[in-house]
């Protein structure tokens, strides 16, 4: 071995099994009605710099309690645009099961269970309220061992 090669990890490194989903995750829901267009949330992804927003059954300016229903990525958008359907709307392309996991669960947690599900965001709970907080990319994980090595 170099200089420059490390040993390889037997497990998650310290900085997952000890952070928070609530220290990693973006705060707050961007959401969409289920009605949204597709070009309207890929703008509405770029404004926000964000790569997911969670769909709701209730239109955002409603004023009433939202019911998280579905989540749609940057992904399903590249697929809509190279399928040629953009003319579909959020909640025609939105994964209906999304996964979720509590703000208080370890960053450790949901990489695995990104990881065991194929998925690159989960919708993060607050333990208190049983209600979307925010949510957690694999971006924002890479961020938490980031900080850690440098």
């Amino acid at each position: 071995m170099t200089g420059d090669e490390q040993a390889p990890s037997s497990g998650p490194s310290s900085v997952l099994i000890r952070t928070p989903v609530a220290e990693a995750m973006h705060e707050g829901v961007f959401a969409c009605s289920e009605d949204t267009s597709l070009a309207s949330v890929a703008r509405q992804m770029s404004e926000q710099r964000i790569h997911a927003l969670v769909v709701s059954g209730i239109p955002a300016d409603s004023g009433e309690d939202r019911h998280t229903w579905g989540i749609v990525s940057d992904l399903d958008l590249l697929r809509a645009e190279l399928a040629g359907t953009r003319h579909l709307t959020a909640g025609q392309i939105a994964a209906m099961e999304f996964l979720t996991v509590d703000a208080g669960e370890t960053v450790e947690r949901a990489a695995q269970l990104m990881t065991e599900h194929e998925v690159t965001h989960l919708v993060v709970l607050d333990p208190q309220t049983g209600h979307a907080a925010g949510v957690v990319s694999t971006h924002d994980i890479a961020r938490v061992i980031a900080s850690e090595n440098g």
